[in-house]
């Protein structure tokens, strides 16, 4: 019931940010999480190496990437969001320009943003038991609205177990 009413307040802020964005809720049983999206989101698997297949639902906006995913792992060690975060800002050729650690909906973690030129690429990680969840935008720096980003950054909720999504 608490994730439902907070995503039907999210979706009440949304009506307040840009009307280029079509948020929509995209829920995932298998995933163990709800989230809105600003755009139909498409669904993908990659393996990564031998150790982790990543689960990654992303959609196209606002001249940006939004991106939600999640990677199973047999155990998490102390490392993972460092090595993540660092493999992030690798990608985009960036670097680190701010950091935080978080607890969003009972899960904890870590923000950050990174830079590489025009590209920003906001992003949080969350840990729950051996799972860990990612959930990004990247895009040209103020191509995404500052409240835009913190709805669908914020929107993201687990699920609670045995319940269908």
């Amino acid at each position: 019931m608490r994730s439902r009413t907070a995503i039907a307040v999210l979706g009440l802020l949304a009506l307040a940010c840009s009307p280029e964005l079509d948020w929509r809720e995209l829920r995932s049983a298998e995933g163990g999480f709800a989230a809105l999206m600003p755009s139909r989101p498409g669904h993908e698997v990659r393996r990564l190496g031998d150790a982790a297949t990543m689960h990654l639902w992303s959609a196209r906006a606002a001249n940006s990437v939004f991106g939600v995913g999640y990677i199973d792992y047999k155990t998490l060690n102390d490392g993972i969001l460092d090595t993540t975060r660092d493999a992030l800002v690798r990608n985009i050729g960036g670097r680190l320009v701010g950091e935080r650690s978080l607890v969003q909906a009972g899960l904890t973690g870590r923000g950050f943003e990174a830079r590489s030129g025009e590209r920003l690429l906001r992003a949080r990680l969350l840990v729950s038991g051996s799972r860990l969840y990612q959930i990004a935008i990247l895009g040209n720096n103020g191509a995404v609205a500052p409240a835009d980003a913190e709805l669908f950054l914020s929107s993201f909720v687990p699920l609670p177990p045995g319940r269908p999504g």
